[in-house]
């Protein structure tokens, strides 16, 4: 009997090809629509699942809070040793920040041995942390120990990826990397950091080479570029340890009365740190969060609007072809087929049916999912396969899809008295045609919310790509200063490519900045300073640039001047925006001239 179901199921497709064909693709459409879309949820919600003891784990950030503005930022480097001190519910803490705190925000990496070069290639993701990081966020070594591998100041641990492109074949461990003029001593390798990973490096060094370059790091409070993360005892409330260190916390007092702002420190719990939104401000280099649940829930919605047109389409087009075999199912009962034997016949050729459309789903999605992530700007990987929930939900949504294109037709066709069907009175038949009518309101309507979404969503996207940046970009090069030439500091090669290149006119310009246009570059923060040196209740990022900066980007003056030849004569001068003097109180741009603004962190005076 099966065996004659599926002869029957194998010749309706073949005689019915470009029916079936639309039928199948079109759902497998959809359907690879939402395992794209449930893939990347999937990713994001998959962060640090590797880390141990993640839920005793918490970032540690400041919040600088005036009348006007609240702005979250990194802590100051004493915050850690004074937490470890001064909290017994604190197990541990580790400090993180980006190499861009000592150069620049990316390095080039240089192997010699003899006098001879071997290796030289630009590496990002330099960062310094405290020896304990790699047991604190559970990296896992392929040569070398986690406990002391970051113990000796100059000590380095590297990437696998990053091993093997600089020593190929050979034992990187008490290897010597050069970057500038210092020598780093490769102590271990660690496998590569997933790609759901906060923390991304390929090289992580110890911060204990700060303090060997005459930095006290342990007593600063100032210097707010520091990640910081605590790991509370077991059955610790991590809002009680957050009132107990801000009430400890007695050198930030001198600072809140300086700066006239309410400063404290907060907690928030690792296990979401992907999704941690920050208060008017940026990450810079470090760990990273950049994730966002409220997209997560408009993928997630769009997902469900996605598979109810496609399974509204799916079901019309499953019931019209059903009611075309009309007759078929009339003269089949005509000569003795039950109504089991009908019902089960429409099942498996809608089971079939639904399988051939979910396994073109699934090659399709794994093939369109590494153009997804590229194209978003994401590192997610497929990894559906892996887990079992997977499988689980997949079945379900198998079983509903089968349910609901199948049950109709099988249980109110099949039911039907041949009488009626052979005259043609099932396909005028009142309640099948409202059923349809539904779904199709159904289906237009959610087809039209969608496209006019991608209409908005598209208009956004070409204002943002069309809109004037108020800065000339074209027939701009960037160049790294430490590509130039690794043995001098970024002024000396800087003033090294102005000699070389002689002839300099306004048709060839040369300027430096901290960061290019649109990077997160090192900033500090400035204040705005009243008559009587008191700090008002505003502040602002600022970044640092070089004379000749605003004739090589074209960004116009509107009042002042640009910074002359000589660095240091400009070294305590700022130029603002005019965005800046409103959000600094001034009615007009011009009045900002001569006002003076004071940088906490480096205790700076600009005027």
């Amino acid at each position: 009997m099966f065996y004659n179901y599926i002869k029957v199921i194998i010749r309706n497709f073949i005689s019915d090809g470009m029916y079936t064909f639309i039928i199948i693709f079109g759902f497998a459409i959809g359907l690879a629509s939402i395992l794209v879309i449930g893939q990347y949820i999937h990713f994001e919600l998959s962060f640090d699942q590797n880390v141990k003891d993640k839920e005793r784990i918490y970032y540690t950030y400041l919040n600088w809070k005036t009348p006007d503005k609240e702005i979250d930022g990194k802590c100051f480097p004493a915050v850690a040793p004074f937490i470890n001190t001064s909290i017994p519910e604190v197990e541990s803490s580790v400090r993180i920040t980006s190499n861009g705190l000592y150069e620049s925000t990316t390095v080039l990496i240089r192997r010699e041995e003899n006098g001879k070069l071997l290796f030289q290639n630009q590496t990002d993701n330099l960062l310094y942390a405290d020896p304990e990081v790699l047991e604190f966020f559970s990296i896992p070594m392929v040569h070398g120990t986690a406990k002391s591998a970051l113990v000796e100041p100059n000590s380095m641990v590297i990437t696998l990826s990053l091993a093997k492109k600089i020593f190929v074949n050979e034992d990187p461990v008490n290897k010597i990397l050069k970057i500038g003029t210092f020598n780093w001593r490769i102590t271990g390798v660690t496998e590569d950091p997933a790609s759901n990973a906060s923390l991304q490096f390929n090289a992580i060094a110890s911060i204990k080479f700060m303090r060997q370059q005459g930095w006290i790091i342990d007593d600063l409070w100032e210097l707010g570029h520091f990640q910081t993360f605590i790991r509370l005892h077991p059955g610790t409330d991590h809002k009680a340890v957050e009132r107990k260190i801000n009430k400890l916390a007695e050198p930030l007092r001198p600072l809140q009365e300086q700066l006239k702002t309410n400063l404290s420190i907060h907690l928030y719990p690792f296990k979401d740190f992907h999704f941690f939104r920050h208060n008017n401000s940026s990450t810079l280099e470090g760990i990273q969060f950049s994730g966002d649940k409220k997209l997560l829930g408009f993928l997630a919605i769009l997902s469900v609007l996605i598979l109810t047109i496609s399974l509204a389409n799916y079901i019309n087009l499953t019931t019209a072809r059903a009611l075309r075999r009309a007759k078929e199912v009339g003269l089949r009962k005509v000569n003795g087929a039950s109504r089991k034997n009908l019902i089960i016949q429409f099942l498996i050729e809608f089971s079939f049916l639904n399988l051939i459309s979910f396994l073109l789903a699934f090659t399709i999605a794994q093939i369109l999912f590494p153009v997804f992530a590229r194209t978003i700007g994401s590192m997610a990987t497929w990894i559906f396969w892996t887990n079992p929930w997977f499988w689980l939900v997949a079945l379900l949504i198998y079983v509903f899809c089968t349910a609901s294109s199948g049950i109709y037709p099988a249980f109110i066709l099949s039911d039907y008295k041949p009488s009626k069907v052979l005259k043609g009175n099932f396909t005028r038949s009142q309640s099948g045609m409202a059923v349809r009518r539904g779904l199709v309101l159904v289906q237009f309507s959610l087809s039209v919310i969608m496209i006019m979404s991608i209409y908005v969503i598209s208009r956004q996207l070409f204002f943002m790509q069309s809109k004037e940046l108020g800065i000339n970009i074209e027939e701009v090069m960037v160049i790294r200063t430490n590509e130039l030439d690794p043995t001098l500091s970024k002024d000396a090669a800087l003033q090294q490519l102005k000699l070389k290149i002689p002839n300099l006119t306004n048709d060839i310009s040369i300027s430096s900045n901290g960061g290019f246009p649109g990077s997160k570059a090192p900033t500090n923060m400035v204040f705005l300073l009243d008559e009587d040196g008191e700090k008002q209740s505003r502040g602002l990022l600022i970044n640092e640039i070089g004379e000749n900066y605003f004739n090589t980007l074209g960004l116009e003056l509107l009042y002042g001047r640009d910074f002359s030849d000589y660095p240091s004569g400009d070294s305590t001068h700022v130029v603002i925006n005019e965005t800046a003097t409103r959000e600094l109180g001034f009615s007009e741009p011009s009045d900002a001239i001569g006002a003076q603004l004071f940088a906490p962190d480096i205790g700076r005076k600009y005027e």
